[in-house]
């Protein structure tokens, strides 16, 4: 910017959503849909997709990698941690849909990965979207209208696109 700072790509100046990017530590605390990530001696807590912790990238010393979305709002800071890029991604599109918060957006991705959340969308699977605890019909059809073009390039929801990337 003007004052010579530098913002990490897709940050405006002035908005901290990116100021933490990826953090690699060690887990000290896990719940279901949440854990601690020591780094430094520093505890982050971080809401996360069910599964993520077993998609994670690990180094042999055992320590995850997540990568990160810092939301804040006029009383909230939270951190989202996901296993991938493209599941950050997918996160952050999500929450651009109208009507669809963080929790919802972290519950879609417990229950599908962001390509098979991709898939359902590309697909028009109505069915598929409203199984999601939370999505009823007329979130679901928002999903597909605002989410179509934009999963299907990010993520490229071909038929056997994360077909050999479940989770454990």
């Amino acid at each position: 910017d003007s004052h010579g700072r530098m913002y990490p790509p897709n940050a405006v100046a002035g908005n901290p959503t990116n100021m933490i990017g990826r953090l690699t530590g060690r887990v000290v605390h896990e719940e279901l849909d949440a854990l601690v990530l020591d780094v430094g001696g520093v505890g982050y807590e971080l809401t996360v997709p069910l599964g993520t912790l077993g998609r994670a990238a690990r180094t042999d010393a055992g320590l995850v990698t997540l990568f990160v979305h810092t939301h804040v709002r006029e009383d909230v800071l939270a951190l989202f941690g996901f296993a991938s890029d493209v599941d950050r991604v997918t996160f952050r599109t999500l929450i651009g849909v109208s009507n669809v918060g963080p929790k919802t957006a972290i519950t879609v991705l417990s229950v599908l990965p962001a390509e098979d959340l991709a898939r359902a969308v590309t697909q028009n699977d109505l069915g598929r979207l409203t199984a999601i605890p939370g999505v009823g019909k007329k979130t679901a059809e928002r999903l597909v209208l605002e989410l179509r073009d934009k999963l299907k390039a990010k993520v490229g929801a071909s038929p056997s696109a994360g077909a050999s990337q479940k989770a454990p």
